[in-house]
């Protein structure tokens, strides 16, 4: 009788087996990492617009200071329309036709329309659900832009845009002096 030596040659299932759930959990790992670091960043992008808005909306108001424009600026959630929910009118003018009143109005309209998340035809540049609450008062302004953030959390900083975000609420608040001419 004869006996033959085998020699092992290759894998067998088991191994590779092992091998395969092995690299599908690491997989599966680098997977979830790239889905939290895309929620962060779009996280980070969205804080950055409304912080950008914010200052912008600081630096109206500071640039038109009268006593007929500053009423106007001062809009908080109870006003209506409120800001962000797209239904402003356009003031039309310019710099010689416009009274200071007028470019309140114009520049409210345009901070709605910044606001903006989707346009009739595209995706804007906007915050989702993005809302803001300016008041003006004892020559301080106060912008507040909240918007609609992902996960949980809420904020307590301010009441801006609290009827239309019910959870996830995230907020941007800046101060600022005003002085009057």
């Amino acid at each position: 009788m004869t006996h033959f030596h085998a020699t092992q040659r290759g894998f067998t299932l088991i191994e590779v087996l092992v091998t395969l759930v092995i690299v599908s959990i690491g997989v599966m790992g680098a997977v979830a990492l790239q889905l939290n670091s895309l929620r962060a960043s779009d996280a980070a992008l969205s804080r950055t617009r409304a912080t950008l808005l914010a200052e912008g909306i600081v630096e109206r108001v500071r640039a038109n200071p009268t006593a007929e424009a500053l009423v106007i600026y001062n809009v908080g959630e109870s006003t209506d329309p409120v800001l962000g929910s797209g239904v402003r009118s356009r003031v039309e003018c310019t710099a010689s036709a416009c009274s200071a009143s007028d470019w309140a109005k114009r520049d409210l309209w345009d901070i709605d329309q910044q606001l903006q998340r989707e346009g009739p035809a595209s995706t804007l540049d906007g915050l989702p659900e993005g809302r803001a609450c300016i008041v003006v008062s004892d020559q301080r302004v106060t912008a507040d832009v909240v918007w609609q953030g992902s996960g949980g959390g809420d904020v307590t900083l301010t009441d801006c845009g609290r009827d239309v975000i019910s959870t996830g609420r995230r907020a941007v608040r800046i101060e600022s002096a005003v002085v009057a001419p």
